[in-house]
């Protein structure tokens, strides 16, 4: 079992028996002090349970987990992982630094953490916005239109977003194209008389 070092002296003592708050001493250099003692402290977990295969002698080991058989390969740099090493989504699979990298954008797209939304964009620009309409209803439709079929992300979304912007934008389009339609033509009217 475990020790716990002394805060002043860095000397080894034995753990308390019993989990939660104990009163410690030092034996080498006399120092009390107050130690919080956690159940998995006194019951480790076998590092076979983890997950995946224990490597046997002449098998390709995972490069994250060496007690752990190689099961996988990264696409992006091609270390060997086990099944605990490895992230996958569809078809792709990759090890932890290049998930990073991925979800920093520097890597592949869909993967990243953060990305601009356009059917919440074009939404907000069709809702928030809506008295300058004239304006923001086409820039709306534009988003959808020309981002219709761009990756959304890690998080399956569904379209009703998509769907409920685009027909605002379009509905503001046509209020404010017959406006402007009315407009024109008492404006030529008034020029008439």
């Amino acid at each position: 079992m475990p020790g716990i070092s002394c805060p002043k002296c860095q000397s080894e003592a034995p753990a308390p028996a019993q989990a939660g708050a104990a009163e410690m001493s030092c034996a080498v250099c006399g120092t009390r002090w107050e130690a919080r003692v956690f159940p998995k402290l006194l019951n480790p977990s076998p590092p076979a349970v983890l997950a995946g295969e224990t490597a046997e002698e002449g098998d390709a080991v995972c490069a994250f987990f060496p007690t752990l058989k190689a099961e996988t390969v990264c696409d992006e740099c091609g270390c060997l992982l086990s099944h605990r090493a490895a992230v996958s989504r569809d078809v792709t699979t990759l090890c932890l630094p290049c998930l990073h990298q991925a979800r920093e954008g520097r890597g592949l797209p869909g993967w990243q953490a953060k990305r601009l939304l356009y059917d919440n964009l074009s939404l907000s620009l069709v809702t928030w916005l809506a008295p300058m309409g004239f304006f923001t209803a086409p820039l709306a439709l534009y988003f959808l239109l020309r981002h219709r079929k761009d990756d959304r992300g890690l998080v399956p979304r569904g379209s009703l977003r998509w769907w409920t912007a685009l027909a605002l934008a379009v509905f503001w389009v046509l209020v404010w194209g017959a406006l402007l339609v009315v407009f024109t033509l008492l404006m030529a009217r008034a020029l008439r008389q």
